[in-house]
């Protein structure tokens, strides 16, 4: 561009001069003389070459958010289950009023929990070494409290000579939940006399009232241990006749437990009440009969005999009689 603007104006003045020089050789007059004035060339546009320059503006992206790990819930303590210890003691083998071997004895609980399912696994080794019976032990409670303690007996059926020992294991189980529910605390013994006989049955007698003073309908059993003056266990016994009773809320139900081989009123023994609920166990009417007419009969070398008559006082007919007790005077 500059150099263009350049040679137009040298250009002009070379054709001006020709001009003049050709005017002067013509012999013309005055010539006049033109100077021209020289015309500034234009002002020459300088572009300055910008230099942009562009940054790179480095963006730093947020950083990216790390998924926390899933939180863990704790899981609750597992509870350490309560152990569940149970003995057998006391354990005496002597025979019954027929003359059977009986074997008796006690379960304690010695652990720190309640327990149920009370069980004691006998095994009788006769003279020769060997399992001659194995016979079912009934136990009086079916629960224990930690420290607790209740009897059991045995009758052994086989005929056996000799018996050299007597293995009893005890077992049992934590308490249900089903039979803690149906546990019947709400009863007691009342009216609590003996009475015995001496020759060659020698046998007392032990009998009382159960009474219910709950709200509750229940069966209920009762049991009786003696003990020596040293605190050995030499007598168990329960009502034979009915060894349960169904007892109406409220309501009373004579009782007699049969010690035989026993002939003096005992000086140490306990008594377990075993009692649940059992709403389902009853009619809507109870009777409670009347005895008349009793007599007793003695017999030669033997127990005496009881009779009478059952009355029912009621203008409704019964049924599933209960056997009533006579105790001897």
């Amino acid at each position: 561009m500059q150099r263009r603007t350049r040679v137009r104006y040298w250009g002009q003045v070379v054709a001006l001069t020709f001009i003049i020089v050709a005017a002067n050789a013509c012999g013309g007059g005055a010539v006049a003389t033109v100077v021209p004035t020289p015309t500034a060339p234009p002002p020459t546009a300088t572009i300055a070459a910008t230099s942009t320059t562009i940054s790179a503006t480095a963006t730093n992206l947020p950083p990216t958010a790390t998924a926390a790990p899933p939180t863990k819930t704790p899981l609750p303590p597992t509870a350490t289950p309560v152990p569940v210890v149970v003995e057998t003691r006391n354990v005496v083998t002597k025979k019954n009023s027929s003359g059977q071997p009986l074997i008796i004895g006690e379960i304690v609980n010695v652990g720190p929990g309640d327990v149920g399912d009370l069980k004691v696994i006998l095994a009788v080794i006769d003279g020769a070494g060997k399992t001659a019976s194995v016979p079912t032990a009934v136990i009086a409670l079916e629960a224990l409290a930690p420290g607790e303690k209740t009897v059991w007996q045995a009758t052994v059926t086989e005929k056996i000579e000799t018996i050299k020992e007597v293995q009893a294991q005890a077992q049992a189980a934590r308490l249900s939940t089903s039979l803690r529910d149906r546990l019947y605390k709400d009863v007691k013994v009342e009216g609590l006399s003996f009475s015995s006989r001496t020759g060659q049955q020698p046998t007392v007698w032990a009998n009382g009232q159960i009474a219910n003073t709950g709200s509750a309908n229940a069966t209920v059993g009762v049991w009786m241990a003696v003990y020596g003056a040293d605190g050995q266990l030499t007598h168990v016994g329960f009502d034979s006749a009915a060894r349960l009773y169904q007892i109406q809320a409220g309501k009373q139900q004579p009782f007699l437990i049969e010690l035989s081989g026993i002939s003096e009123i005992p000086l140490k023994y306990e008594l377990w009440i075993r009692s649940s609920k059992r709403e389902a166990a009853f009619s809507s009417t109870v009777i409670d009969l009347e005895a008349q007419k009793v007599s007793i009969i003695k017999n030669p070398g033997a127990a005496p005999s009881v009779l009478g008559e059952l009355l029912n006082p009621s203008k409704v007919d019964v049924a599933s009689f209960k056997p009533c007790h006579c105790v001897p005077r």
